[in-house]
């Protein structure tokens, strides 16, 4: 081959692969970035919208711990934040900002709108949730086993507060729509709200369904977001907020407000016993008297008969044999009156038996009474301390 004709060759075969792409590797390169781009655009929104949820919720968790530790402290929950400053305000349907000052979080808590946590609280007069009152008074004996007068105890405490929100849920069990409640059919112990990240329904407000409106009425916390709905509500049961509050040491304190009552009535039930085998005492006593009387005329007949017996042996040697009979007479009536001494012995010895028995029964009633009496004082304090200590959390 000519040396020109190659030479014509490799600087083609250059500029050719220097051109680049062809028109149809260009369009395949585009058709798998636009899909690229597409599933970015359908996922990223909803990755972006699940990482504001949870951090919204984060947020919700962080109100929530603080509302309970502010229940821990003042036995009640606060009432809402009116007038935006971050302090309690307890007047109105309790429903507002959250008040965060008061709770003592160092700053307010916002979603990804820049809007503030609304908060609602469950403020029914038969039970409201933001007044702090000595509503639990253990059933304690009206005096302890040593008769001292037993006073009920007077603080405040989470006790109380546990026993407000159990008559609060006992209210609830009636739905009320004058309180706080959510999608119009539940009342709350309380609710945390977040407005979302955007308007979604479009109506002005950043707030949507329910919401839309300041009030006592929630939507629904299963309610899922959509086009229409990005907001996001947390509500605490009654029972709920009871477990999270450790309320069932209420039962324990029952348990030994009960035991109490049941210790100084088992001294009692001791007592009574007491005087029962004190009165056998004195039952085995006068048995014992008895016995001894039975004894001492035993004896006295038995002297009668041995009398009786000699005069008639003195009477038979007089007569040679003619008071024989009256002999054996008083033979027999001897032999009657030691066997009555015998068993007057015998009556002595169990009547003494019997007494010595009542004692030692005396004495083990007395004991037991009286350990009944020290563990029912005790049970008394324990019961009145176990209030007085509030709830261990």
């Amino acid at each position: 081959m000519p040396l020109g004709l190659c030479d014509n060759m490799k600087a083609r075969f250059i500029f050719d692969a220097q051109r680049g792409f062809s028109l149809v590797e260009l369009s395949i390169v585009l058709t798998i970035v636009a899909v690229l781009l597409g599933m970015a655009y359908s996922v990223l929104p909803q990755r972006v919208g699940a990482d504001m949820r949870q951090q919204t919720q984060e947020r919700i968790k962080l109100a929530e711990t603080a509302l309970q530790g502010f229940a821990v402290e003042h036995y009640r929950l606060p009432c809402p934040d009116l007038n935006g400053n971050g302090l309690e305000q307890c007047v109105g349907t309790g429903v507002g900002g959250l008040p965060w000052k008061s709770m003592g979080l160092t700053s307010q808590l916002v979603g990804g709108s820049k809007s503030p946590l609304r908060y609602g609280v469950y403020t029914n007069p038969a039970a409201n949730l933001t007044v702090a009152s000595n509503t639990f008074i253990p059933s304690l004996p009206v005096t302890n086993a040593s008769g001292v007068v037993v006073a009920a105890p007077v603080n405040i405490n989470g006790f109380d507060f546990c026993r407000n929100v159990r008559n609060a849920a006992v209210q609830a069990s009636v739905f009320n729509a004058a309180f706080l409640n959510t999608a119009g059919n539940r009342n709350l112990a309380y609710v945390l709200a977040d407005a979302g990240n955007s308007d979604a329904n479009g109506d002005g407000s950043l707030w949507d369904g329910l919401n839309t409106v300041l009030g006592i009425a929630f939507d629904d916390a299963n309610r899922m977001t959509d086009r229409n709905y990005d907001d996001v509500v947390n509500g605490a049961s009654f029972y709920r907020l009871m477990t999270d509050m450790g309320c069932e040491d209420l039962g324990r304190v029952h348990a030994l407000a009960t035991s109490s009552i049941a210790s100084v009535d088992t001294y009692s039930l001791w007592s009574l016993m007491v005087e029962a085998r004190v009165n056998e005492v004195g039952n085995a006593q006068f048995g014992v008297a008895m016995a001894i009387t039975g004894v001492a005329m035993a004896t006295f007949d038995v002297a009668l008969a041995g009398a009786s017996l000699a005069m008639a042996i003195v009477d038979a040697a007089d007569t040679f044999g003619v008071a024989a009979f009256t002999i054996a007479v008083a033979s027999v009536a001897l032999a009657a009156a030691i066997a009555a001494l015998v068993s007057a012995a015998i009556g002595l010895a169990n009547a003494n038996a019997s007494l010595a028995s009542a004692n030692a029964a005396v004495s083990i009633t007395t004991a037991a009474a009286l350990a009944a009496k020290i563990q029912g004082d005790v049970s008394v304090v324990d019961a009145i301390a176990a209030d007085a200590g509030g709830i261990r959390r």
